[in-house]
């Protein structure tokens, strides 16, 4: 049955828009309004997806939709944010905070003698921004365009390592009412650059609900590394996240991207990567546990389009309660990559009778010389392998964790920052709802 909406979010977007358009003056001719113009056109020739749209399918997004969202600021002060509280305490680096999208200087703490520049996204005027964002497509990418109040631009310089991570730190704050938060960054890495992005985003007020719409726009330049992780810990009873993240790899570069899903009501990550040189490698890994009614939604698009390259898709759920998975990933080999290496895997454990998972991995291969693999699995818990341990002393609920955790732990297995791997353990047995003593390296 089709949604009923009571309540037209895009006209009062657009109509918000205008307003402010109005009393802009001299303003009206600057960049980010010049911008921000272009994404609301494109917005306006477009309309929310419904579950009638194949890649919206299993998710209904619309009555998300049917909210009369504002951008509120936070009552927060820069001097109120403990910005080191959230970040994992093996974790060392140039911290950079958002409040509500808005990025917080103050708040912030930039590592002396780092390699890299930032530059508010507000302020940016690199030619190549927004390149990637096919914002005639993509709906929430116009709409980002159109309304991001934050964001940086980071960028590391040719020939330089980074050699901690950059960390940035998203914290939402909802008590002023019903809040959309649209935060956009952009990352370009030289020649022979290397850099590690950690993205972390917390709900610290979830009175009211919010809708997060966040764009993340990466140009790996000949040569370059970058590895990105995303962590989202939002709350689960008002937080709605659409994320996109869209890379472009030029020849012989390497771009990793890790999204760790544990919380948020209704959560949606896309992935738009883009191999446009020769030799490239792409790893996407992704772990999302579900639990009571949350819907999470992944979405991947791999487009090789030249020879000679490797991508490497690995994605494992965790669905518990009521919640809901959803995987779906493509990959495209064009008529010009041959000797292209692309493989995709997604498996799914579904931790009680009514979780859902919805999977749909594919292949578009017009290359003769490939070597392409992909598949899918859904499960339950393997009731022998409990029945065994507990025949060997351990309890039940501890059996079933230690199963769980070493299912999950094949991801975080995979990443290659080290010292992020303790964080997301801890984060899995969390999540997990299990508190005994687990004597398991995962």
């Amino acid at each position: 049955m089709p949604t009923e909406i009571n309540f037209d979010l895009k006209s009062q977007l657009v109509a918000d828009f205008r307003e402010r358009e109005s009393s802009l003056n001299g303003q009206k001719d600057g960049h980010l309004h010049q911008w921000q113009s272009k994404g609301l056109k494109a917005f306006e020739a477009q309309v929310f997806p419904s579950t009638r749209d194949e890649e919206w399918k299993y998710t209904n997004i619309l009555p998300a939709m049917a909210i009369a969202y504002e951008q509120y600021g936070s009552p927060l002060e820069d001097a109120d944010i403990d910005a080191r509280s959230f970040i994992p305490k093996e974790i060392e680096g140039s911290i950079l905070v958002f409040l509500n999208g808005e990025f917080r200087a103050e708040a912030s703490t930039i590592k002396d003698g780092q390699a890299f520049s930032i530059e508010n996204i507000l302020d940016c005027k690199h030619e190549d921004f927004g390149s990637l964002s096919k914002i005639d497509e993509q709906v929430f990418t116009a709409l980002n365009l159109a309304t991001f109040t934050g964001g940086v631009h980071i960028h590391v310089p040719a020939n330089t390592e980074v050699k901690e991570p950059i960390v940035l730190l998203h914290l939402n704050d909802s008590s002023a009412g019903a809040n959309m938060i649209s935060t956009r960054h952009f990352i370009t890495a030289g020649e022979n650059a290397r850099a590690t992005v950690l993205e972390l985003a917390f709900s610290i007020n979830e009175s009211s609900p919010t809708f997060v719409n966040a764009f993340t726009e990466v140009l790996v330049d000949q040569n370059a590394n970058i590895d990105l992780y995303k962590i989202q810990s939002e709350g689960k009873e008002n937080t709605t996240h659409i994320s996109r993240v869209a890379a472009k790899q030029e020849k012989g570069s390497t771009f990793s991207c890790g999204t760790f899903t544990f919380g948020g009501m209704l959560v949606r990550n896309d992935l738009d990567i883009q191999l446009a040189g020769e030799h490239c490698e792409s790893y996407l890994n992704g772990l999302y546990l579900g639990s009571e009614t949350q819907l999470i939604d992944n979405h991947s698009f791999v487009d090789h389009a030249t020879p000679n390259c490797m991508s490497d898709e690995f994605y494992k759920g965790i669905m518990d309660d009521r919640s809901k998975g959803v995987f779906n990933g493509k990959i495209l080999v064009r008529q010009a990559a041959q000797k292209t290496n692309a493989f995709q895997s997604n498996r799914n454990i579904l931790a009680s009778e009514m979780a859902i998972v919805n999977t749909k991995p594919q292949l578009e291969i017009f290359a003769d010389d490939v070597r392409c693999t992909h598949g899918a699995t859904i499960g339950q818990i393997n009731e022998e392998a409990i029945f065994y341990m507990q025949a060997r002393g351990i309890n039940k609920e501890a059996a079933k964790a230690i199963l769980l955790l070493s299912f999950a732990g094949e991801v975080v297995d995979r990443i290659q920052y080290d010292a992020l791997k303790p964080y997301l353990q801890a984060r899995i047995a969390e999540q997990r709802k299990y508190e005994g003593e687990l004597l398991l390296d995962i």
